[in-house]
């Protein structure tokens, strides 16, 4: 899961890390009083709650570790908050360029109904992150006596993400990448639960977490594995042709990939453009679209399909056959997976 979502092309990861980065230096800044080490980490906090304001669930544990010097955890806080806030207000006044996010919440009303619990702790967690086996060592990284300097660290650390699943009720039961947030405190009890299975127990405990391991890497492959499948190899074939036939020519060119708002398409076509219909085909135009391209045969394609120019009308063209009627678009490519359009004449690409 994590190796996955890794290098998967989402902000998620980049806030985790700088998220832990800040956490880490504060870590050094309490060890040395050396104040460099206190502006580093009030630098990646504040990167990180730009680069995706979840980060403040990862963050919050600063309270337990600045618990002595409460005004100088409010001021961290605030100083890491300015850059967000003025981003905020930066961005209120393009209203269109802000993505909705309340539904992220409990537009559904899932927060405390036995499907949230399922699929947040059992389906999520229990299977997909941790494989079923790694629980085990979740567990007794629970209920080990705690710790170190730092002992109730890693628990505020776990109750603060358990905060997000419940607040973001919805979203992490819709996106099993929400998850990631979850990493970083899972992790750190695993960890705690292993050490304490190999060096605390006897040969029944270090067997128990020798097996737990290997099984929960290898269930956790087995389930993960089918991500890196091509499920729709349709948009891959579709994105090729239209690569090949507008590179170094018509790159600067705008397309529309409709595939229910995923630019997954888009993404393939190597070109900029729309994944979804904002207005009809004439709208779309206007706005600035070149192309067209599709892998559904739906009433839209269809009717698009019934005005453009075929390899067999151009030959009526050219023959100056009587029984050509002018279409106002160019079929550039089609087969029974896919259909690659011509929107404008050549001189308006």
């Amino acid at each position: 899961y994590r190796i996955y979502y890794g290098r998967a092309i989402l902000p998620d990861p980049t806030m985790v890390t700088l998220s832990l980065g800040s956490i880490w230096f504060t870590l050094v800044f309490q060890a040395n009083r050396k104040f460099r080490y206190f502006v580093l980490s009030l630098v990646l906090a504040a990167a990180a709650l730009l680069v995706k304001p979840f980060a403040i669930f990862l963050l919050l544990p600063f309270v337990y570790l600045y618990r002595r010097k409460i005004p100088l955890a409010i001021v961290y806080f605030v100083l890491a908050a300015i850059p967000l806030l003025l981003w905020r207000w930066w961005i209120s006044h393009f209203p269109e360029g802000v993505p909705a996010s309340d539904w992220l919440l409990n537009s559904n009303g899932i927060r405390f109904k036995v499907a949230c619990w399922f699929w947040r702790f059992a389906d999520r967690l229990g299977r997909l992150i941790l494989g079923y086996w790694g629980l085990v060592l979740l567990g007794f990284g629970l209920v080990r006596p705690p710790v170190g300097k730092y002992s109730y660290f890693s628990i505020f650390f776990l109750l603060s993400s358990f905060l997000y699943l419940f607040i973001f009720a919805t979203g992490n039961v819709q996106h099993d990448y929400y998850q990631i947030l979850l990493l970083p405190s899972v992790s750190i009890f695993l960890g705690l639960g292993l050490d304490w299975l190999l060096f605390h127990t006897g040969f029944m405990g270090k067997l128990l977490a020798l097996v737990s391991v290997a099984f929960a890497l290898g269930f956790g492959w087995y389930f993960v594995r089918d991500y890196y499948n091509i499920n729709h190899p349709e948009i891959v074939a579709a994105g090729q042709v239209v690569n090949q036939l507008t590179s170094g020519r018509h790159e600067a060119a705008l397309i529309i990939a409709p595939y229910d708002g995923d630019t997954a398409f888009l993404y393939q076509t190597k070109l900029k453009g729309w994944p979804i219909m904002e207005g009809n085909i004439n709208e779309m135009i206007k706005k600035g679209a070149d192309y067209y391209v599709s892998v559904r045969f739906d009433d839209l394609t269809k009717s698009i399909l019934a005005d453009a120019e075929t390899p067999e009308d151009r030959l009526a063209k050219q023959a100056k056959n009587p029984t050509y009627v002018p279409k106002k678009f160019t079929l550039l490519a089609q087969t029974d997976s896919y259909v690659f359009v011509q929107l404008v004449p050549d001189r308006l690409l």
